[in-house]
């Protein structure tokens, strides 16, 4: 940056300038400023929006013979942006304080909803392999149903020649 003064320009120095595009970006500086601008939103503060709000080339402004001046504006931006009094510096250092803290929180946020992620899945996992054991669990319990039922019937015929075969005065045994 060369030697360009961080104020805004004054009335009586775009009354002195000769260049009308100088005095066009001297004036639209002002503008966007005071919070007035014609052009662009209130707020924007940039060099492409001091060429829009002076109807400008905005090359004219970042390596042509208006340079100095999108120095100058830059320059008087930084020093707005600097605190100047106790109030702005405190208030300035809890700021930071809680954009870190809010970076913080945000990565937190984001590993947390990736770890619920991971838990879905598992939890969806492990409902189809419940589900898959208890579909096997009940045609186990039916296959096992079938085979009582076919011991149970086998026992009955069994137990019907036992009783065809053995004398009528021998005790039966018990079980």
């Amino acid at each position: 940056m060369s030697d360009t003064p961080a104020t805004p320009p004054t009335l009586a120095e775009i009354k002195r300038e000769k260049n009308p595009s100088r005095v066009a970006v001297l004036t639209a500086m002002v503008r966007m400023l005071n919070g007035t601008p014609e052009r662009v939103p209130k707020g924007r503060l940039s060099v492409a929006s001091l060429a829009v709000e002076a109807e400008v080339n905005r090359n004219r402004l970042t390596k042509g013979d208006l340079r100095d001046l999108s120095e100058r504006f830059t320059a008087v931006m930084a020093a707005l942006a600097e605190p100047t009094t106790a109030s702005e510096i405190r208030l300035t250092e809890e700021l930071d304080r809680l954009k870190a803290k809010h970076a913080a929180l945000t990565e937190t946020h984001g590993r947390t909803v990736a770890e619920k992620e991971r838990w879905k899945q598992s939890t969806t996992s492990l409902a189809r392999a419940v589900q898959v054991l208890e579909v096997e669990n009940a045609a186990f319990r039916a296959r096992n149903e079938a085979l009582r039922r076919s011991v149970e019937s086998l026992r009955k015929q069994l137990g019907q020649r036992r009783l065809e075969s053995v004398p009528a005065d021998h005790e039966r045994p018990t079980r």
